[in-house]
């Protein structure tokens, strides 16, 4: 028999311990694991031999055991009951709590979810959302020590239950809207991809129109563009592949940049060994391609500039970030010496001024240098 002073003791444990796990619960948004903060925090509280928790479907017909504890809790979780039925039933259509100390013989209790085990005595609390409906229930069953449950539990069983149902609600929100977030990256990913297939088409097209264009500076003047648009298509090709992440390997892109680079002049019939030294850069979007653009404008002038001289070539590419978060693409050639860098000072207009803007849009800057027997451009901004 448990004398006063012992329940007195062991209540303010209990009363300790619970405050802890709803501390706990509070800062808890996963759904699973409130709701097995929730039966921990029952089993503290009532100090009972099981518990369970049941959520109404979402056709609000049945009462779905969603989590347990017990010995029979892995067999009976996802068990469902009508929700006209039992104990919980009635607590659920009469939105009271209810105790029983004598399951044998009351008339409102249905059956046992498990032949395995033997209800002696249940006490049950509604749970409401912010709008204080209904939309589960929450159980204890067999008191330890044959023990019964009594007003003291009925009242801590409902404090509890508000605690309960707060957490259940701001984890069902909180997973709503992850929902929401996945399905959005999703549908951005799927427009990446569409729009690289455009892209891809396009390119394709003009790619098919080089092969009966006679005039070589238009040749050049397609290839050039066709070289740019895949170079976009790559971006979102990644993007894509990132699964909506605003955000790409830029150490990655480059290197498809230059692999494009590499097979927009093989209809020229020159090979110029083009290097790279890439350390791994994660970068938004935006500034990938501003990024990447800018440098497939500078191998392009220099790999078309190369292919004029008949000095063994070759095209250095380095990528590297400082500690100062300041990312610094080289490109430095090895072969005659350049002083129009691409089309900076006196070659193109048009090339000019992509380079210039792209690089401005950045909030960077461009610095070029020759080195003697060839030449040296680096692009700099700061991530």
């Amino acid at each position: 028999m448990e004398t006063k002073g012992i329940r007195e003791d062991r209540l303010a444990a209990g009363n300790d311990a619970l405050s802890k796990v709803i501390e706990s619960l509070n800062r808890t948004l996963d759904l699973n694991e409130v709701l097995l903060k929730c039966l921990e925090a029952v089993k503290i509280a009532l100090n009972s031999e099981a518990s369970s928790l049941m959520l109404l479907d979402k056709d609000r017909q049945m009462l779905k055991v969603s989590m347990a504890t017990g010995p029979v809790k892995d067999e009976i979780k996802g068990a469902t009951i009508p929700k006209n039925k039992g104990i919980a039933g009635w607590v659920l259509n009469n939105n009271e709590p209810y105790i029983s100390n004598d399951v044998d013989h009351n008339e409102i209790f249905w059956k046992e979810l498990s032949p395995a085990f033997k209800t002696r005595n249940i006490i049950c609390v509604p749970l409401w959302d912010a709008n204080g409906k209904v939309f589960g229930i929450l159980e204890a069953i067999n008191k330890v020590d044959n023990l019964s449950f009594d007003e003291s539990d009925l009242y801590t069983f409902d404090s509890l239950a508000l605690q309960v149902s707060s957490a259940i609600e701001r984890s069902k929100v909180y997973e709503a809207q992850v929902q929401q977030l996945g399905q959005k990256k999703e549908y951005i990913s799927e427009l990446h991809h569409r729009l690289k297939n455009s892209l891809s088409v396009i390119s394709g097209l003009i790619e098919f129109d080089i092969d009966d264009v006679k005039d070589e500076k238009a040749r050049y003047l397609l290839t050039f563009t066709n070289s740019r648009i895949r170079t976009l298509a790559k971006a979102h090709s990644a993007q894509s592949e990132g699964k909506g992440e605003d955000h790409i390997e830029l150490d990655e892109y480059i290197r498809d940049i230059i692999k494009n680079a590499e097979n927009t002049f093989n209809d020229f019939d020159k090979r110029i060994a083009v290097n790279s030294n890439l350390i791994p850069t994660i970068l938004d979007l935006n500034r990938s391609i501003l990024c990447g653009l800018s440098v497939n404008e500078l191998l392009l002038h220099e790999l078309s500039r190369l292919m004029e001289d008949e000095t063994v070539t070759e095209v250095n590419v380095k990528l590297e970030e400082s500690e100062s978060a300041e990312v610094k693409i080289t490109i430095e050639t090895t072969g005659s010496e350049d002083e129009e860098v691409a089309g900076l000072k006196n070659g193109n207009p048009n090339s000019r001024f992509i380079v210039k803007s792209l690089i401005n849009k950045l909030d960077g800057k461009i610095e070029h240098s020759s080195t003697g027997a060839g030449s040296k451009t680096m692009i700099s901004f700061l991530r």
